[in-house]
């Protein structure tokens, strides 16, 4: 895993995550860009060396604009703990403060930075 040049300041909102595919991203925080994949991100599974269960999430977030609402299909309790795992996972490499993913009574979970794919998701 590697470590996002976080500029100082720098606050979820101000965090960009675009899918090129359901590998590879474009990371822009105010200003400074890079190109990573999962593994780069921390989210590598150990044994089988692909995406984990948090990239998938984070899959899911750009599909559906930043938002799980209860009409998705990934929405549901279940994933929690991923939602924590995720969470925790882009704490440490973008070295934010605070949930990056919220949870909204009656809602769903909300991405609090920009997440989306470049073109449709194939």
């Amino acid at each position: 895993m590697v470590f996002f040049p976080t500029p100082a300041n720098a606050h979820w909102r101000d965090v960009h995550i675009t899918f090129s595919d359901a590998q590879t991203v474009s990371v822009k925080v105010k200003g400074v860009r890079c190109v990573c994949d999962y593994a780069d991100m921390g989210m590598r599974d150990r044994r089988s060396h692909s995406p984990n269960k948090q990239w998938n999430l984070l899959v899911a977030f750009a599909r559906d604009h930043g938002a799980l609402t209860w009409s998705s299909n990934m929405a549901h309790l279940d994933n929690k703990k991923q939602k924590q795992l995720l969470n925790a996972a882009l704490t440490r490499f973008f070295r934010i403060s605070g949930n990056a993913i919220e949870f909204e009574e009656g809602e769903g979970y909300k991405a609090r930075f920009h997440v989306g794919y470049d073109a449709s998701p194939s």
